[in-house]
């Protein structure tokens, strides 16, 4: 189960008790593992991947994730002691919870650990990355990867400074890594 922070977290405060799952029916899931991969690249790790038994999703659903240890900003100004956040449910869908300009696009990919390291992105003739973010995940119903048909599905308004706009469809949506 991901679950996306405001800000990049400091790894080194991060541990599998510091997560609670709470199911609909009130039952305490059981927590394996934490991580961030694959998504460690810089400005990527604000979505930690949640591991364990969480209850039976048409059942007993989880409904409640909490953060009950000391998990911590990487720049050190929060501690996220406290904070709850709702389960979106699966049938939900995904839905577009975040998007930033990537400074430096040509490191994407390329800072991670070894084994996530690589880019599915194109390199030549590209000006500008937007990194989205999604919660409940992009990968197709078939289970593929989104290629060109999603990429089609994006809009981006782009403003001059002198207040005009217009809007582009990106050349590539990519996963870097």
């Amino acid at each position: 189960m991901p679950v996306i922070f405001s800000t990049e977290i400091d790894l080194e405060t991060m541990q599998a008790g510091d997560f609670r799952v709470v199911t609909k029916s009130g039952q305490i899931g059981t927590m394996h593992c934490v991580s961030v991969l694959p998504a460690t690249d810089p400005g990527e790790m604000r979505t930690v991947l949640l591991i364990g038994d969480f209850g039976n999703a048409s059942e007993d659903p989880p409904v409640e994730v909490d953060v009950i240890g000391h998990l911590h900003s990487i720049d050190g100004r929060l501690d996220f002691r406290g904070a709850t956040v709702a389960v979106t449910p699966l049938e939900d869908g995904p839905s577009l919870i975040f998007a930033e300009v990537v400074e430096d696009w040509t490191l994407v990919g390329n800072l991670g650990p070894r084994r996530t390291r690589g880019s599915l992105c194109p390199s030549d003739n590209i000006v500008q990355a937007i990194r989205v973010t999604w919660a409940g995940g992009v990968t197709l119903a078939n289970g593929k990867e989104s290629g060109d048909v999603e990429r089609d599905l994006y809009s981006i308004i782009v403003e001059a400074e002198n207040g005009s706009q217009r809007t582009v469809t990106p050349r590539s949506a990519c996963r870097p890594g």
